[in-house]
């Protein structure tokens, strides 16, 4: 720093009051001048550093879970093909075999993800639905507002920035404020749900029929999705929660506890995706994925405040995406044995079985 380059910093000024936004060591230039023997008023000289760090409530980031708040999971459609079909019949555990992502079948019994892009889905840049509204539960976005044409309102406030024009950090950007937030959800599959309306209408029972000379079996094509109301309500009257409720499960002499199967998902999809794979795994990794401590910590040169959110909107996205991957973030998952359960055998006429 030198006064001479500072802007009505005054030769003998005794106070210098700046910002510094980067870390490092502050050098003083001090030039005195000669050609008197005595000089008292720069007969001392004392260099005194006021630091005050950026930390306060504002960059502590806002996190919220909806409690199994959705009632039309794994109804629209059956499921997502490509990732998981849900009712509890067998066409449908088979069915995910053809699925990179369940090679040895499975049935869907809870999700956990991004609650707004589950409401609402997710446009592209061409308005087109990257992710179709009420279709599934994903990782991605980590933080919203995500972009100006999901976040409308949000997106102007997102962040502000200052430049800091004097001093030893003239020229740097850094962020004043940020207003992102964490909007999850966890939903159980509504076949299995009390009080569920889908999961209580055998009208949204349904099974894909996989047809062998399709050439692409992952493809959505490739399945004609059929109901199997007809068949249950000549079985029983009963939703497929009240059957199994009353069907004995033949390892224990006793009827299935679907209760106990039913906490077991939530706790699952709350206690393991949310608590541990999201709020602890990111409270222990703050510089990598905690945006308040990275935004907090930022100080960027650009030219202008265009270019310097646009560098900061990537480095977002950029975190977004990473965590979405992290196999120990957003990727991460964890076999819990649900607890035993029945599944509709519908190659011969909606029994439960076992």
């Amino acid at each position: 720093m030198n006064g001479g380059d500072q802007t009505g910093f005054a030769a003998d000024s005794t106070e210098w009051t700046g910002t510094t936004v980067a870390p490092g060591l502050v050098q003083v230039s001090l030039t005195i001048q000669t050609g008197k023997l005595a000089r008292t008023s720069h007969k001392a000289l004392i260099v005194f550093a006021n630091a005050r760090a950026r930390t306060d409530a504002q960059w502590t980031t806002n996190r919220s879970i909806c409690d199994d708040c959705f009632d039309d999971l794994a109804v629209k459609n059956g499921g997502h093909l490509p990732q998981a079909v849900v009712f509890p019949s067998y066409v449908n555990y088979l069915s995910t075999k053809n699925f990179p992502a369940q090679p040895n079948g499975a049935i869907c019994l809870g999700l956990t993800g991004e609650r707004i892009g589950y409401e609402s889905g997710i446009l592209d840049k061409d308005n087109q639905f990257a992710l179709e509204p009420h279709t599934l539960l994903k990782p991605l976005p980590l933080y919203r507002p995500l972009d100006p044409k999901n976040d409308p309102a949000e997106w102007p406030g997102r962040f502000t920035v200052s430049n800091i024009t004097s001093g030893p950090n003239r020229t740097y950007w850094y962020v004043t404020s940020q207003r992102y937030h964490t909007e999850w959800a966890y939903a159980v599959n509504a076949f299995i749900r009390p009080g569920s309306a889908p999961g209580a209408d055998p009208a949204n029972y349904t099974h894909w029929k996989y047809d062998p000379n399709c050439g692409t079996p992952t493809a959505v094509a490739c399945y004609t999705n059929e109901s199997l109301a007809s068949c249950w309500t000549a079985r029983t009257s009963l939703s497929f929660l009240d059957a199994a409720s009353q069907k004995i499960n033949p390892n224990t002499g006793q009827p299935y506890d679907m209760a106990r199967l039913l906490t077991n998902v939530k706790t699952h999809e709350k206690g393991f995706h949310w608590q541990l794979a999201l709020v602890d795994y990111i409270n222990g990794k703050k510089t990598t994925y905690d945006i308040g401590t990275i935004l907090e910590g930022l100080a960027v040169v650009g030219p202008n405040e265009a270019s310097v959110k646009a560098f900061i909107d990537k480095l977002v996205l950029d975190m977004n995406t990473a965590y979405a991957n992290d196999p120990l973030g957003g990727g991460n998952e964890r076999v819990d044995p649900p607890g035993d359960m029945p599944y509709v055998d519908d190659t011969n006429g909606c029994v439960l079985f076992p």
